[in-house]
């Protein structure tokens, strides 16, 4: 009888340290649980933080004292944000400020170089000319995209999935406030333009630019310059559009309604005053009537295109590109002979300075 109830003793125990281990094991996953749950809602409230920082970002207008802003040419900077969103209530504003963008790859922008090289060496060797290379400079291109377009354009690309939802989250019904001395203002929303500084713009600008430019290459009317069986038209890096024509009076027509066409629903418009072009005419007479058909500025001795200096005669080139690039990096290194820099510096320097100007 007492070995039986010393039996039972042990075993309720036994039963009690199992139970209060039990008891610490539902504790800990309460306390884990609740872990988590608190994790959860940091996460939630920085998402979305994010989704109103990548949706309803702030415009803070910097005060610049007086006397600064025309010669830094600030002047019409707030007018210009208004009369952007807020038509009617600025008038007669000049645009100063232009934003440039680029792709991270130089292989494409190299090949269009050499693609340009080799066009102006193979019109230059024909005895009958009659042909254009146009220079397009784009009015505000990445300010101007309609978001509307270019999420069409991107569904009809079979772009879809979690690439489709990101750019839809940034773009779909995005708004923005103006922070004026230290007050908020109230939202406007946004309906054109790419984000400055982001590095998927180039790449969204390209997609909404190939519509167009799959149009000139389609379009029968607009001729290309021939190289044996085939026909060279455009070539396209990032803002930086190049058109290569023959029979340019009537090519330029028609070039001019297609991007009419184009700008109505997509945004793009050119600036026809800062696009330059070379023009190859045998006829003296029939060049003096196709520049006063254009309205495009006719570059005489160099055309600046990513960077270089294209020349309207391929042995102009090394002047107008090494020679020059030599004197600048002369007065660069006499400048920076006697700075109080270490040899590390310098060599940061050069890489910093030179290097990307000479590869």
């Amino acid at each position: 009888m007492t070995n039986t109830l010393e039996s039972l003793k042990n075993r309720m125990g036994e039963a009690e340290k199992r139970i209060s281990d039990v008891e610490d094991r539902e504790q800990e996953r309460i306390q884990s649980n609740q872990r988590k749950e608190e994790e959860i809602r940091n996460l939630k409230n920085i998402v979305g933080n994010l989704q109103d920082t990548i949706k309803k970002p702030n415009i803070r207008v910097l005060g610049v004292p007086e006397g600064m802003e025309r010669e830094k040419g600030l002047e019409g900077l707030f007018s210009e944000i208004l009369a952007e969103n807020f038509p009617g209530l600025e008038t007669d504003r000049d645009i100063l400020v232009q934003e440039a963008h680029r792709t991270p790859s130089k292989h494409d922008q190299k090949f269009n170089i050499c693609k340009s090289i080799n066009l102006i060496h193979h019109i230059n060797r024909l005895q009958k000319k009659n042909h254009m290379i146009i220079s397009i400079d784009a009015e505000k291109a990445f300010d101007k995209i309609q978001h509307p377009f270019m999420m069409k354009t991107i569904s009809k690309l079979c772009i879809e999935g979690t690439f489709l939802n990101i750019i839809k989250a940034i773009y779909e019904k995005p708004t923005a406030s103006i922070l004026l001395n230290g007050e908020k203002l109230e939202a406007f929303p946004l309906r054109s333009g790419t984000r400055q500084g982001c590095p998927l713009s180039p790449l969204l600008f390209n997609i909404v630019l190939e519509v167009l430019a799959r149009a000139i290459r389609k379009e029968k009317e607009i001729k290309g310059i021939q190289i044996e069986k085939g026909e060279v038209k455009i070539s396209l890096f990032a803002d930086d559009m190049s058109l290569y024509l023959e029979e340019p009076k009537n090519s330029t027509k028609r070039l001019f309604e297609l991007i009419e066409e184009c700008g109505k629903v997509a945004g793009y418009k050119i600036n026809a005053q800062k696009s330059t072009a070379f023009v190859y005419t045998s006829n003296a007479m029939a060049e003096k009537e196709l520049l006063r058909s254009i309205p495009f500025t006719i570059a005489t001795k160099t055309i600046k295109y990513l960077g270089i200096n294209l020349t309207k005669d391929v042995k102009d080139l090394y002047d107008e590109n090494y020679k020059i690039l030599k004197k600048e990096i002369e007065e660069d290194t006499k400048k920076w002979k006697n700075l109080p820099c270490s040899w590390i510096g310098r060599i940061n320097i050069i890489k910093m300075s030179i290097l990307p100007k000479a590869i």
